[in-house]
């Protein structure tokens, strides 16, 4: 025998018009011996004319103005957590591409304190660092430049991690090197 859970669940199937011919008789035979059943049914009836005969209401007036402005402030802030993102990943990797010229420049500064008689070489150190600056100051435009430019913003994206990850792959080759990183003075290591 069917349990009345069953029935409830073919009078949901009947009410979409979902049964097959053998599952309509065995609701209509349940349907005829239990009363609680026939109850059921009847209210799941009115209920669903009730809902087919209801009009449609449409959205109040504005309502899609006021979502398409909900989507673009999201988008902007989409777009402004991109750019962020894109300059961190810029200034790292011009901080990366900096980094060997400060190492290089920190150790012969090192060597000139250390021992005096290389105070000669003081203009090769500041020669350096004239360098250094040129260089920083020419990576800060070049990536002001992009951030500025019509470039689409996720290739930009891409291309300043291409460059950071090359960056310290170069660093690491560098810093690998038996002995570390050695300047070079007078054609010496």
């Amino acid at each position: 025998m069917v349990s009345c859970q069953d029935i409830g669940q073919l009078m949901s199937l009947a009410l979409d018009q979902s049964l097959t011919q053998g599952e309509v008789h065995c609701l209509e035979k349940h349907l005829e011996g239990c009363p609680t059943c026939q109850k059921e049914w009847k209210a799941m009836q009115h209920i669903s004319r009730l809902l087919t005969d209801a009009p449609l209401v449409g959205p109040l007036p504005g309502f899609v103005d006021r979502v398409m402005q909900r989507v673009a402030r999201r988008q902007a802030r989409r777009h402004k957590l991109l750019a962020g993102a894109m300059l961190v990943v810029a200034c790292l990797g011009l901080g990366a591409f900096v980094l060997p010229e400060i190492i290089g420049l920190l150790a012969l500064l090192w060597q000139v304190i250390s021992q005096p008689s290389l105070l000669g070489h003081s203009a090769k150190l500041v020669a350096q660092f004239l360098a250094l600056v040129e260089s920083l100051g020419r990576a800060c435009w070049l990536v002001t430049a992009a951030l500025l430019s019509s470039f689409d913003q996720p290739a930009l994206l891409g291309y300043s991690v291409l460059v950071l990850t090359l960056t310290a792959l170069w660093i690491r080759l560098v810093a690998g090197r038996r002995g570390g990183y050695r300047p070079v003075i007078n054609n010496v290591q």
